[in-house]
């Protein structure tokens, strides 16, 4: 029987998959998002603990704000504003994937390569919320500042961004990585996840299976 319902279970995943593929395909051919140099960069930050980490709650949270605050400093001339949210609220998120003046986005806080921990009562916010609320798709940048390893008791792991971006090329993660949270990581960190000449259905294969042959990489700073 717990063969069956995990069979059921991939089975529901893999078509989840392919229409999120589908959808994308289609928003390529509507309006894009502004240009990132017109748009709002938006920093979201998530003040959901790590309860197992060694740093306090209230140290994590500092550590996240601190990091969206040099990004800011750092990146707000290449675009025509930079907010940064102080609460990763799952309904403000898909605001500003619905919202065109939106161009680039960052996401601080806790997670894996293919969801985001956020703020109330709902934990997770996955690439299936992703693309249930992109509206349209992104010319900018989305950067995921958060852990890029692939827990094992989730059995399909696409990165977070990945159906909002009109070039796959823009998205940025740390894969197969476990960032602090007691200190900035800093940018090296940060990889490009996609290339734009390999079928993307083949390269999130790609990814499951590389990531799950590795233990995560201890990043520490």
């Amino acid at each position: 029987m717990k063969e069956l319902a995990q069979s059921r279970s991939a089975k529901r995943l893999r078509k989840q998959l392919v229409a999120a593929i589908e959808k994308r395909e289609r928003l390529l051919q509507e309006p894009f998002s502004l240009e990132s140099e017109l748009g709002k960069l938006v920093i979201v930050v998530s003040s959901a603990a790590d309860l197992k980490s060694q740093t306090p709650p209230d140290k994590q949270y500092a550590t996240f704000i601190d990091e969206a605050e040099r990004l800011k400093a750092e990146r707000g001339s290449r675009h025509a504003a930079v907010e940064i949210k102080p609460k990763a609220f799952p309904m403000d998120i898909s605001f500003d994937l619905a919202d065109r003046d939106v161009s680039d986005l960052i996401f601080i806080g806790h997670g894996s390569i293919s969801n985001f921990w956020t703020d109330g009562q709902r934990r997770n916010y996955d690439w299936r919320d992703v693309s249930k609320g992109a509206s349209h798709l992104k010319t900018g940048v989305i950067e995921q500042r958060i852990c890029g390893h692939l827990p094992e008791e989730v059995k399909l792991h696409v990165p977070l961004g990945t159906f909002a971006l009109a070039n796959l090329e823009n998205l940025y993660a740390a894969p197969g990585k476990q960032l602090p949270d007691d200190q900035d990581p800093g940018d090296a960190v940060m990889e490009r996840v996609y290339s734009n000449h390999i079928p993307l259905l083949d390269q999130i294969q790609h990814l499951n299976e590389a990531l799950y042959a590795e233990p995560p990489e201890i990043v520490t700073g």
